[in-house]
């Protein structure tokens, strides 16, 4: 798949991004979840009872909150590759490096390992993947051409 054309790559990061964007996205609820359904979700999945503090409502909230702009922020790089192309070089680098970071963290928390190997598992090779589609998007055999120039400006 390595001989995967430019534009090919650059439609396979865009789904890539804006699938990602989405799942970033599912976090706004949880801004306004009441507790009860809060507290039972993380019983059903085996973290027990949630602390019902301030700071953690307030940690949780926001955190979901972020999440979800996040999301927006990944939908806006995926409508144009070219325009935000070292954001999402940055993108990738980040997921790796939060895929080593979390599943760190969650060890040390003491999560349970399959959270760890979950969260680990998706973004680590998501990185991977999207650095790897970026440097095929922009890859060429012309050094004349600029495949990451907008169409308008490449005058095709």
């Amino acid at each position: 798949m390595s001989s995967l054309p430019p534009e090919r790559a650059s439609r396979w990061l865009r789904r890539l991004l804006r699938l990602n964007a989405v799942v970033l996205m599912l976090a706004f609820p949880a801004v306004v979840l009441p507790d009860v359904w809060m507290n039972s979700a993380a019983i059903t999945i085996g973290l027990g009872e949630l602390s019902d503090t301030p700071l953690f409502n307030y940690l949780a909230r926001t955190l979901s909150a972020l999440y979800g702009m996040c999301g927006i922020a990944t939908w806006i790089l995926a409508s144009d590759l070219p325009r935000y192309a070292p954001l999402v070089k940055l993108w990738g680098c980040s997921a790796i490096a939060a895929g080593v970071g979390f599943t760190m963290l969650d060890l040390i928390v003491g999560m349970p390992g399959v959270w760890a190997a979950i969260e680990g598992g998706y973004l680590l090779p998501t990185g991977a993947f999207v650095l790897w589609l970026d440097a095929l998007r922009t890859r060429t055999n012309d050094p004349l051409v600029d495949v990451q120039a907008p169409l308008s400006e490449s005058g095709s």
